[in-house]
């Protein structure tokens, strides 16, 4: 149930795919040559840049002990979002999906 990603490398790899296109950038560490923290997984825009979409990409994985999803990389996700809606007045989504 659990195996379809082994890492969160393949995760983002297959999500950038889903979105593949022209305005479409993968890790980016900097804007306009601004060194930025944490880092963006995925940048998305559309050709005017009146829309930019950041994906912060998490794989969930079972915990040690049990069946049940160790939640901390979904914690850890949220509050990297949080911290680039604070320091950069962005709008901010956090999407998670269970299955």
């Amino acid at each position: 149930m659990f195996a379809l990603f082994k890492t969160e490398e393949e995760l983002l790899k297959e999500v950038y795919r889903s979105l593949k296109g022209k305005w479409v950038y993968p890790r980016v560490t900097d804007i306009d040559g601004n060194k930025i923290w944490p880092d963006i997984d995925i940048l998305q825009m559309n050709e005017d840049r009146t829309k930019v979409v950041g994906y912060e990409i998490k794989l969930m994985k079972p915990s040690n002990n049990s069946a049940s999803l160790n939640y901390e990389s979904l914690y850890t996700g949220n509050r990297s979002s949080t911290f680039i809606l604070e320091k950069r007045s962005a709008s901010c989504i956090s999407c998670s999906r269970f299955s």
